[in-house]
């Protein structure tokens, strides 16, 4: 049966060797057990979203974050909003209208993002990656505006309000879902692989007996190693 820590060290385990821009796919693929290639293919609204219900499965409604602000320096702490609603993906397709027609577009998966990134023109990345969303091919596609458009949509899905409070200064912040719950996650992971070496050291338990403990059971025998 799978339980917290089995489920943060396999997801640690599939995420960490990969590289940054397949990292969140391989989180999501590690903790559901759905193929990477599969969640590689998946619009990052869908996925990011996919990451926000993990994330408060394993670690509750409260996800708390700092940010500097930009004027004064003062370090705040706020919380990522986890409502119900940031758990369902927007729909698949976007329709933006746009010079007088609607445009069908895909959100951009990782390995859309992955290619524009490794495109050495900006410029050329920008068409490279709105051909890969478009539904239908356009060659008079107005690129800057449906890529704008799709970053705002994104940014409405994926952003927070901060005001500081010690200057007046009030700011958005984009905040990567992936990124964010890598961070907690890895966190995680590395206390509990602490906590079963120190248990294993004593008892000699394999780790699987160990990880099979609930965790107010294992923190008993942490208190006796202690």
């Amino acid at each position: 049966m799978s339980n917290f820590a089995t489920d943060i060290l396999r997801a640690f385990e599939t995420a960490r060797p990969e590289p940054d821009w397949r990292r969140p796919a391989a989180l999501l693929a590690g903790l559901s057990g759905l193929a990477q290639e599969a969640a590689l293919d998946l619009g990052v609204a869908r996925r990011d979203a996919a990451l926000m219900a993990w994330r408060r499965a394993l670690f509750g409604s409260q996800w708390r974050a700092f940010a500097q602000c930009p004027a004064c320096g003062t370090m705040l702490e706020y919380e990522l909003p986890t409502a119900p609603e940031m758990f369902a993906a927007p729909e698949d397709v976007l329709e933006i209208s746009a010079e007088g027609r609607v445009w069908r577009l895909r959100w951009p998966n990782s390995r859309d993002l992955a290619r524009a990134a490794a495109c050495p023109d900006r410029d050329a990345a920008r068409g490279q990656l709105l051909a890969r969303m478009l539904e239908t091919p356009a060659d008079d596609a107005p690129t800057a505006l449906l890529l704008e458009a799709v970053a705002a949509a994104h940014k409405s899905c994926w952003s927070v309000d901060l005001q500081c409070c010690a200057c007046p200064r009030a700011w958005n912040v984009l905040f990567d879902a992936g990124e964010f719950l890598w961070r907690e996650l890895r966190a995680a992971a590395r206390r509990i692989l602490r906590e079963v070496d120190a248990i294993a050291r004593v008892y000699h338990w394999s780790e699987a007996e160990i990880l099979a403990m609930s965790e107010p059971r294992r923190a008993a025998y942490l208190e006796l190693v202690s």
